[in-house]
């Protein structure tokens, strides 16, 4: 009798272990992921280029870029709705800057397989501002899914 009791909680046991791996795996689907970020600075003819430099000078428009954000859900429309977020905080971690939903209604489209390229946020320095170091916060925001990425990453005015 206590070798069949022993089998069903192990039996038990078991089966708990494998409805929670199914389940991790199933949010760990609906979460949106992306390969990395980077500064990106407008060049002398308008473009925005990548940079491995986080330094920028007073008056510089600062973009913090995220590389391939996935995997965004179809809305009932058969489109992708997303939308960001854009905070810039001084060295005293204060706001000095915040901007919510960015794209509005540039934010529904269709993208190939769900996957954003390069979406990114633009924070335009001003020559008010003083040297030093500041973070900006850049958030993603999946609206049909209800999930979003988000990253801090520091640079420096000089």
């Amino acid at each position: 009798m206590k070798k069949l009791q022993s089998i069903g909680i192990l039996v038990a046991i078991i089966a708990i272990s494998l409805l929670s791996a199914c389940g991790s795996d199933a949010s760990k689907k609906d979460q949106l992921t992306f390969e990395g970020y980077s500064f990106a600075k407008t060049s002398a003819d308008g473009k925005i280029e990548e940079t491995t430099e986080n330094t920028f000078a007073p008056g510089d428009a600062v973009h913090l870029v995220f590389k391939q954000v996935k995997t965004f859900e179809l809305g009932e429309d058969g489109k992708h709705h997303l939308d960001l977020d854009l905070n810039a905080y001084d060295a005293k971690n204060q706001v000095i800057f915040s901007q919510e939903k960015i794209l509005g209604e540039s934010g529904i489209t269709v993208l190939e397989q769900g996957v954003a390229d390069s979406p990114y946020g633009t924070f335009h320095t001003s020559k008010a501002l003083e040297s030093g170091e500041y973070t900006l916060e850049l958030t993603l925001h999946d609206l049909v899914a209800n999930t979003s990425v988000s990253q801090k990453a520091k640079f420096k005015l000089q």
